[in-house]
């Protein structure tokens, strides 16, 4: 499919996410405010072509993603971070651990065995006190009937409502330790409801 073309390389998706960037960025950042973290480290699954890097700046920053297109674009336009193309709970760190893993519109992409291979696979990669912070869309209710649409076009095909979302979690033994809710907009339009939530390990 064109789109699918257009996605996939590093311009098309930039141009794509752009009205909806600063919004996200915006609930990122209301949650890095709660992590209380001692160190400005950060590990960034699905981090596109360097989606969210901006914002971290000044921070130890590695991005992973499994498109070459995108991590290379990245290294290019962010040259004082690291970009890694591959699979995000394969990772050979050396034992390189991170206070925040931040995981950003990624897991509608999968399906519940993927997602728990993910939160899984990423827990290990946490600092002793490190968070999670996941921001996913919510399925649209139903008489959202354009959104409803727009969700069976869209890339990712495991849109899940609130309560799957937050039974995924707690059975892969993340705790919610914040949760809040903001609406994308683009061109004036009402879009996805975003959940974006604070995840902490059990300890």
């Amino acid at each position: 499919m064109l789109k699918e073309r257009i996605l996939e390389s590093s311009f098309g998706y930039a141009v794509w996410s752009a009205p909806v960037k600063q919004a996200k960025v915006d609930a990122i950042k209301k949650m890095l405010q709660k992590c209380g973290i001692g160190e400005n480290k950060v590990l960034d699954i699905g981090c596109g072509p360097g989606t969210n890097a901006e914002m971290f700046e000044g921070w130890d920053y590695l991005g992973v993603d499994l498109n070459p297109q995108y991590t290379e674009k990245a290294k290019i336009k962010f040259q004082g971070k690291r970009f890694i193309c591959g699979d995000a709970t394969r990772l050979e760190l050396d034992g390189e651990k991170f206070p925040v893993i931040l995981i950003n519109s990624l897991m509608h992409h999968l399906n519940d065995q993927e997602c728990a291979q993910l939160l899984e696979g990423i827990k290990p990669l946490l600092t002793e006190k490190g968070s999670v912070i996941v921001q996913e869309p919510l399925t649209p209710a139903p008489n959202q009937h354009l959104m409803r649409f727009l969700m069976k076009h869209d890339r990712g095909a495991y849109f899940r409502p609130l309560n799957e979302w937050q039974s995924l979690f707690e059975k892969c033994g993340l705790k919610i330790a914040s949760d809040d809710f903001y609406v994308l907009k683009m061109a004036g339009i009402t879009g996805w409801q975003m959940y974006s939530v604070l995840l902490e390990p059990d300890r």
